[in-house]
């Protein structure tokens, strides 16, 4: 970094890191109560400001890479109409659905949209309800398999969970 510029948060951001960690790492760090764009909006603004800053050519351009992506998620997810039927608060969690992300990206994503305030069980299960009804809206077999697969391991979770009583 140039002397003068000093981030306010560490985001964990490394160059030798793949695409997808690099932002997952940003997007832990934005404030969860955001709705999905604003997240993408924050992340990106602060990966632009590595970008110009970073001390090797790599750094930047890698930052600007991860800046471009997160700039378009964001405009993407404004861009898209809400349903007339589901409540402003409603988060499509598969929305950013990608194939290529793992299962633990995927399930992450439904727990963190679940009821803080509930049990760890209830909340596996509430996450597994939520992707079996993704399954159920999804015309391409591929993520139908992946999401009925995500409700699966859920469903495990939520009852280890029960007989642990958690």
């Amino acid at each position: 970094m140039r002397q003068w510029y000093h981030p306010k948060i560490d985001f964990g951001w490394k160059e030798t890191q793949s695409p997808g960690t690099r932002q997952r790492h940003l997007m832990e760090c934005t404030d969860p109560s955001l709705s999905w764009a604003e997240r993408y909006q924050e992340a990106a603004e602060a990966v632009q400001k590595l970008a110009t800053f970073g001390d090797t050519a790599e750094i930047r351009k890698k930052a600007q890479e991860d800046a471009y992506m997160l700039f378009r998620k964001a405009k993407a997810m404004n861009a898209e109409p809400k349903a007339a039927s589901e409540p402003k608060s409603r988060i499509d969690l598969y929305s950013e659905w990608d194939a290529a992300q793992s299962a633990d990206t995927r399930i992450q994503r439904l727990i963190e949209r679940t009821d803080i305030r509930s049990t760890w069980a209830t909340r596996y299960q509430q996450a597994a309800q939520k992707a079996l009804s993704f399954a159920a809206r999804s015309d391409d077999p591929e993520i139908r398999a992946k999401a009925e697969s995500d409700a699966f391991v859920l469903q495990r979770k939520a009852k280890a969970a029960q007989r642990r009583g958690v």
